[in-house]
């Protein structure tokens, strides 16, 4: 199945066109390099509000690609007395996400316990084999 809507670039990546299937070769949209975090940004908050009152899918099988290289920064949720943790995606800017306490424990948990793995898996430096 292909989509209806198709996403082309200029040569220097300076702007994004979409067109449509319908429209032959007319442009829907040409969005400036600049102007595209904001509507990435956008069309993420309509797809929030959308899916407003459903359960988020399950994460169980989904293929996802790591972030390796980001800035995050964690900070206190005066609204959920939890903790916010936000890091720089690369292909959707600023991402963030509320940690409630017991998110948060959980959390630790888990990377206390991949943090013990990691280190009993590292080979002794002084055995030869």
């Amino acid at each position: 199945m292909s989509s209806p809507i198709h996403i082309s670039f200029d040569a220097k990546l300076r702007q994004i066109t979409l067109t449509s299937d319908k429209e032959e070769d007319a442009p829907v949209l040409t969005v400036e390099a600049e102007q595209l975090a904001h509507l990435i940004n956008a069309l993420g908050m309509i797809q929030q509000q959308m899916r407003a009152g459903t359960t988020p899918p399950s994460m169980e099988g989904v293929r996802f690609t790591p972030v390796r290289q980001t800035r995050w920064v964690l900070q206190p949720d005066d609204g959920s007395d939890g903790s916010i943790l936000a890091f720089q995606h690369p292909a959707f800017g600023p991402v963030g996400m509320v940690l409630t306490s017991s998110d948060a424990d959980r959390l630790a948990e888990g990377l206390m316990l991949h943090h013990k793995l990691n280190h009993a898996q590292r080979p002794d430096p002084n055995k030869m084999n």
